[in-house]
């Protein structure tokens, strides 16, 4: 721990801002380490210094917000969603009333959150884009999506009810359903 440096090792007076200098005493530091590379001795570290805030250790994810669930859920959704137009593609599509809303939008809710939130994860949410009612545009039209593909799930279990059962269906119907707690785990249901 060197005083008045920032994580870089620049000179700073609040450890944020630098003046690209680095901080004095840095060089002997450095230079005194390597020269004693080559003795033989127990290495050793200073104490941490003291902390103001208290650090928490964190807590492990539970079984739902694991990667391996997270990335099925996606798999799961991306086939009952695409299985719907792809089927439409060979055959007329039948199905309940909100059979090709679900589709659509639960596809592009899915799509363009994953794409959504990789994107802010790659600028640090530098660019978020233009926000409305205190939100990104973009998050408050996949919040919309969501609602739409949800009302669409209610659409198409109801119609399921009334229809011959077949797998088209009754697997864009469970990506809906999966839809539900995928999208109030990633925030799309909250206000």
């Amino acid at each position: 721990m060197l005083p008045g440096a920032d994580h870089e090792l620049l000179r700073s007076p609040d450890g944020f801002e630098n003046d690209g200098r680095l901080v004095a005493g840095y060089d002997e530091l450095v230079t005194s380490w390597i020269h004693r590379l080559g003795e033989r001795h127990e290495p050793s570290a200073d104490p941490p210094p003291h902390q103001d805030l208290v650090s928490a250790p964190v807590t492990p994810l539970a079984w739902w917000e694991s990667a391996p669930v997270q990335v099925a859920a996606l798999l799961l959704m991306a086939a009952a969603f695409l299985a719907y137009p792809i089927g439409a593609l060979a055959r007329r599509p039948r199905g309940p009333r909100g059979s090709a809303v679900l589709a659509a939008t639960g596809s592009v809710t899915v799509v363009g959150t994953v794409l959504y939130l990789g994107y802010l994860l790659a600028t640090a949410a530098e660019a978020p884009g233009p926000a409305l009612l205190g939100r990104p545009l973009v998050w408050l039209v996949l919040q919309l999506l969501a609602l739409v593909a949800i009302a669409a799930t209610v659409a198409v279990l109801l119609g399921l009810r009334r229809q011959r059962l077949t797998v088209r269906p009754i697997l864009l119907a469970a990506g809906g359903v999966l839809l539900v707690p995928w999208a109030l785990y990633w925030g799309l249901l909250l206000p």
